[in-house]
This record gives C-alpha cells, structure tokens and sequence, in this order.
C-alpha cells in the first residue's frame, strides 16, 4: 500500500516527502492547501521506480510554504491512495548565541576593574566591543572582535537531528574561534601593563572554559606596534592579542505544531509532537 513520510526543514518553508508504493507502475503526488477556494497540484506523475522523494519548497506558488496555511499530500499508486494532513511547516529556530565573546568581554572588564595598576597615573581602560563611527575614543581602549568562524568536525551521526523530550532538535559540530583583543594606548607602559593583564585573565579563563567543554584546542599570541600622530589623530601604542579556540557550535530548532509523519491507508495516523 503507498505511504508517505514527511519531513519539514528547520526554517519552514519546505518539505521532504518520501516514497512508499508499488514499484510496477506510476504514481501521483499532489499538493492541496486549506485555503478557499483551492484545487489540488499535481507535483509528480509518473513511474514510481524513479521517485523515491520529494523536495517541496512551494512549486507553483508565488513564496515557500506558509507557517499559516495547512498542506494536504496525496500519494496515489496502482494500489490506492493515501494522504498526509493537513500539516503547517512552523518551526522556531534557535541560532547559536556567541557566549564566548560575551563572555571574554565580561572577563576583560572584571579585571581591569579589579587589578591593581602599577601607579595612580596608570588610567583606568575601557573594555569595548564596537568602536565609534566618527572621532577617536579616548585611550587607553581594549576591543574585541571575532575575525574567523570555521567548523572543525563533527562526531560520526551528528548530521542527524538529536530531538530532546521537550521537541527541541539540535545540530553540534566543533568549530574553530578567532578572537582579535586589541589594546590602544597612549603610552608603552600602559600597553605593557594591560597586555600583561589581558593574556593573563585569557590564560587562566581557559580553566574554567574547560569545564563547560570550549577549550578542546587554544592558542594565544600577540604581536605590538605604535603609530605616530597624524594630523589630528592622535599616536597610540597598539597590541593585538590572537585567541584561537576550538569550541561547540549548536544550532537548534524548536518544532511548535503536531506533525504527521507518516500515513498509510486504513492505517490511523501517526502523530508526534515536535
């Protein structure tokens, strides 16, 4: 008897439809929406031996598949019919959140709001992760910023969805973090000082990263240079600190509605709540 098996995409919009029927003939497969006034599309017709599924991103509509609208599918073969909705393809997409360099920017503040400086004419830095459009901050400055994601590897099968009890699926792979630390200064012994400070609170976090499992590989480096004034752009001593972490990177998906995953003729359908 034919059968169909659904998958919707993370995003919405689309959806993957497999196969079951009788491989001696053709088949038919069509889409009908809940909206008024709608008629069936044919999206395939023809032999079943060269269709084993589908990819539905909307074929003949003017957008992707609607969040707000239900989608009936009918597989039809030399042996019956059977049909598969309504469903919606409603997901709520979960992308990565870059705690590391929350996390770097705390830790960069809290020391140098806690450290000792060498002398009361030593300023006090400001940790910034956004630079101004127009004029020059005031020194001394540390910034932050991420110049390189790059994915790893991934464990064996962990291009499968992994779906929690509470419907939730999510995507782990390993990926590698650049972080550039900048220090502008005035002078060479305020660079020297913060420097020393940053590579220190880099250094000793990677304890404590560890335990939350980001800090499968790192690396620190750091090279210095000044730059003389220019008219009216002030000189400043300059370090650039280079953090390279491999961390994890999960992206995740949050599945809202009931969703069929698969229907065969007098065969109730099977429901789960993703």
């Amino acid at each position: 008897m034919p059968a169909l098996t659904i998958r919707p995409f993370p995003s919405g919009g689309a959806f993957m439809i497999f196969i079951t029927a009788n491989q001696a003939g053709n088949i038919s497969l069509t889409r009908l929406d809940n909206l008024p006034g709608s008629t069936p599309y044919t999206l395939f017709s023809g032999p079943a031996a060269f269709f084993p599924a589908y990819f539905d991103t909307g074929d003949q509509l003017n957008s992707p598949l609607q969040a707000g609208v239900g989608y009936t599918y009918t597989l039809t073969d030399i042996d019956g019919s059977a049909s598969v909705g309504p469903i919606t393809p409603a997901y709520t997409l979960s992308p990565y959140q870059d705690i590391i360099g929350t996390t770097l920017a705390k830790m960069l503040t809290g020391a140098v709001e806690s450290a000792p400086r060498p002398s009361s004419n030593t300023p006090v830095a400001t940790v910034v992760n956004a630079l101004p459009l127009t004029g020059f901050p005031q020194l001394p400055i540390i910034s932050i910023n991420n110049d390189l994601f790059q994915q790893e590897f991934q464990f064996i099968g962990r291009d499968v969805d992994v779906q929690q009890d509470d419907g939730f699926y999510s995507y782990k792979v390993f990926a590698r973090y650049i972080y550039t630390i900048n220090i502008f200064s005035q002078d060479f012994g305020t660079r020297e000082f913060y420097t020393q400070l940053c590579m220190a609170t880099l250094s000793l976090g990677m304890r404590n990263w560890g335990l939350m499992g980001y800090n499968q590989q790192y690396s620190l480096q750091y090279s210095q240079t000044m730059k003389l004034r220019e008219g009216n752009d002030p000189g400043f001593y300059n370090t650039e600190i280079m953090l390279s972490m491999v961390a994890p990177y999960i992206a995740g998906y949050r599945g809202t509605l009931q969703l069929i995953n698969s229907f065969t003729e007098n065969i109730t359908a099977i429901q789960t709540s993703i």
